[in-house]
């Protein structure tokens, strides 16, 4: 599971209207802070093992 493919997930499953509102949802969900998503998706920061398998287990147990 990668941050875009997460994101792009809690957007469909909420119906959420842009991105900036996924972010806010998928922080919310994974219990991190956005600025840390908006780094995985620029590429600044890689999310670690434990954060990519919490992605994984949200996105088949919600």
């Amino acid at each position: 599971m990668t941050p875009e493919k997460f994101i792009a997930w809690v957007q469909e499953r909420y119906q959420l209207p842009n991105k900036t509102a996924s972010v806010k949802k998928a922080a919310e969900l994974i219990k991190t802070r956005e600025i840390t998503i908006w780094q995985w998706l620029g590429g600044t920061r890689k999310a670690s093992p434990s954060m990519v398998l919490l992605m994984e287990l949200v996105t088949r147990y919600y």
